[in-house]
């Protein structure tokens, strides 16, 4: 009787344990799913809650700690961005995701460039899938650079490659085409690439600074003939 005893013990201990996993597991994925729902809907500080209890339950979940960076990339803090997408490629060094947006912050801030391009490269022999994604990002660390042929080369990989159906990335990368283009002094070439991404986008903030830029490439010179080159 006192081994059937025992034996019945260990069953519900075993049961206990195996419910109490299944609850952290839930729990970690709830943090996780929440994150995102807050996210999406523009709720940054509900959505970084969430993500910190995430990382909390679950301090190895690479995801949870880019999704964290994504977050905080969004509210301005950088240096806290940085340390969690360091923190997602620290747990999983093949996280393309993580790299790409890591880069994006360094670009963007036009610092550490060639750590920016090095983890751009990474990502594209990481994620075949995005790679297009990926392609823009690089193509924008060589234009912060002043590297406009291999930049255009990059970001006219990320629009062959791109699925047409990706019209927000396509604005995006053909403004950049624009921009790149304006720089080399093809004033043409920008123009038409500001027209493509006029047409593919919904954005209302990335449509003015576009028509913004188009007004200050068309305008007609002055009188004196000595219009001087705005960068749009």
């Amino acid at each position: 009787m006192k081994k059937r005893i025992k034996k019945i013990l260990s069953a519900a201990s075993i049961c206990m344990l195996c419910c109490s996993c299944i609850s952290t597991a839930q729990s970690r994925k709830h943090h996780l799913l929440s994150g995102y729902d807050n996210e999406i809907k523009g709720y940054n500080q509900e959505a970084l809650a969430e993500y910190k209890k995430a990382v909390e339950k679950e301090p190895d979940n690479d995801t949870a700690w880019t999704n964290l960076g994504n977050v905080y990339s969004k509210t301005g803090e950088k240096d806290k961005a940085i340390e969690a997408y360091k923190k997602a490629i620290s747990i999983n060094e093949k996280y393309p995701e993580a790299m790409n947006n890591l880069a994006c912050i360094y670009i963007d801030n036009k610092e550490n460039l060639d750590e920016a391009i090095n983890l751009s490269e990474k990502s594209i022999s990481l994620n075949p899938e995005s790679i297009w994604c990926y392609y823009d990002t690089l193509g924008w660390a060589y234009f912060k650079k002043a590297e406009h042929e291999k930049a255009l080369e990059n970001i006219n990989k990320a629009i062959s490659l791109c699925p047409q159906t990706e019209n927000e990335f396509l604005a995006t990368a053909h403004y950049h085409s624009a921009l790149i283009q304006f720089e080399s002094g093809n004033k043409e070439d920008a123009l038409n690439h500001y027209d493509k991404a006029l047409r593919l986008s919904n954005d209302s903030t990335l449509k003015s600074i576009i028509e913004m830029n188009v007004k200050l490439l068309t305008r007609k010179p002055n009188k004196g003939g000595n219009d001087e080159k705005t960068n749009p």
